[in-house]
């Protein structure tokens, strides 16, 4: 633990039930148990080591870094003798800051990068005094094309998490990817919030990751969601007037799915002839993750040591999966056709054990794409 705003070392306390998270487009958490009647931590200042709002808590792995965040909640029981710490990362801050000026007429005639919106306002209001020492990174160029007019009065007031998400919202092509990062070492730790674009995370061929269902997997669900499925989608703009526009994926009629309909908008962005080309890619990147039922799978994994173990990877990553491929020649009655796959992970939860195996839980979802793949499962 750290001071939150100076970084000076507190010290370290031996916390049970630990669970952390990394989520992409989202907020991440930690949550662990301190026993104070452990006579050895009656020996620690546990009080101002794990003050909310005021403490920083840093994990690492082997010496290595791998999540930060700030304490934002701690719960005394006096049945179990126990001080509950929750955390959460550095994405999260973004949600308890404003934006800092009125931005209603900045980028209403004058069309910017999504990147840049996102990092001018984070970097705006992280100058305020009393701001956490985080920066903002961005990783990519959005092409000119898909810059967007877009408009942010001061009098609403947004956070800076609801700005990230609006803007994510926009769909691959046009919008873009935020996650927390840290970056440093254990002795000099440094937290962040990276903006990436097209996308975050490396393709399956970069990463090489490849999770075998059995063995590797300790329990897997997967789910084919036909109620967030739209063979037909509208994309609007929703500023001055009113820009909208319409895609239809045909193929879909050919095998046998029906006409489902779905219309999607962006009221923070201006209504201009220009965006036409800004609605037309973040319409084919809808269609590209709606026209067949989305597939998510959550597939719990060891935490250490496994075919994709923590620090092996980032969120937003894709993975190749197999399942059904009857490990050991033996069949695998939710597979009866093998399944092989690449998804990408959008989210990851590391439940360290006390005793046993230490395991860590992959949410998991199509990758992004502008053209519609159909499923193979």
């Amino acid at each position: 633990m750290r001071d939150v705003m100076t970084g000076t070392l507190l010290g370290e306390l031996p916390l049970t039930g630990v669970r952390w998270s990394w989520v992409l487009n989202g907020a991440g958490s930690f949550s662990g148990k301190l026993n104070v009647a452990d006579p050895r931590v009656a020996l620690l200042d546990w009080k101002a080591l794990t003050q909310p709002s005021r403490a920083a808590l840093w994990v690492g792995v082997n010496d290595a870094l791998v999540w930060g965040g700030m304490i934002t909640a701690r719960t005394r029981d006096r049945s179990t003798m126990s001080v509950s710490v929750t955390a959460a990362d550095w994405a999260s801050y973004l949600g308890r800051r404003q934006q800092a000026k009125d931005y209603a007429t900045t980028w209403a005639t004058t069309a910017a990068s999504p990147l840049t919106i996102g990092e001018t306002m984070v970097n705006d209001a992280l100058q305020a005094v009393g701001s956490l020492p985080i920066t903002v990174v961005t990783d990519g160029t959005v092409p000119n094309a898909y810059w967007i007019r877009a408009s942010f009065p001061g009098s609403q007031r947004q956070t800076l998490q609801s700005v990230l998400s609006m803007l994510a919202g926009m769909g691959y092509g046009v919008g873009f990817d935020y996650a927390s990062d840290v970056t440093g070492t254990l002795d000099d730790p440094f937290g962040s919030v990276t903006l990436s674009y097209p996308r975050r995370g490396r393709i399956a061929g970069e990463t090489g990751l490849v999770i075998e269902t059995t063995p590797d997997a300790l329990g897997d669900t997967w789910t084919e969601d036909g109620t967030r499925q739209a063979t037909s989608v509208s994309e609007m703009s929703t500023g001055s007037g009113g820009v909208q526009q319409q895609t239809l994926w045909a193929p879909a009629f050919g095998e046998g799915y029906p006409l489902l309909e779905r219309q999607l908008s962006h009221s923070s962005m201006s209504s201009t002839p220009a965006d036409q080309s800004v609605l037309s890619a973040t319409l084919a990147g809808d269609i590209g993750r709606l026209a067949y039922p989305p597939l998510t799978a959550t597939v719990p994994v060891p935490a250490f040591g496994g075919s994709v173990a923590v620090g092996e990877f980032l969120v937003g990553d894709d993975v190749r999966v197999r399942a059904g491929t009857g490990g050991g020649g033996i069949a695998d009655p939710l597979f009866p056709d093998p399944v092989d796959t690449y998804l990408r992970i959008v989210q990851a939860t590391v439940h360290v054990a006390d005793q046993g195996v230490s395991t860590m839980t992959l949410s998991l979802t199509t990758p992004p794409t502008m053209t519609p793949v159909a499923p193979t499962i």
